[in-house]
C-alpha cells in the first residue's frame, strides 16, 4: 500500500512513524520518504489500521 503522508519534518519523524507501523501485526515491511512525504507498507493489514495509527502519531496518512 502507498500513502501519501502530512505533517513530518525531520528524519526522527520518519523513524517514528516507520517505528509505529512495524510494530502493527501483519505488517511485513515499511519504508518511509520524507522528501517524497509518502509511504509504503507491505504486509496483510486494512489501510485504515495505518491511517488510524498515523493521526495518533501526529501525522496525516491517506492512501495515494
Amino acid at each position: 500500500m502507498q500513502f501519501i503522508i502530512e505533517g513530518m519534518s525531520c528524519e526522527a519523524c520518519v523513524r517514528h512513524l516507520t517505528g509505529a507501523w512495524s510494530e502493527v501485526p501483519g505488517v511485513t515491511e515499511v519504508r518511509v520518504d520524507l522528501a517524497a512525504a509518502s509511504g509504503h507498507v507491505t504486509g496483510a493489514v486494512e489501510p485504515g489500521t495505518l491511517i488510524a495509527i498515523a493521526a495518533d502519531e501526529g501525522y496525516v496518512a491517506r492512501l495515494a
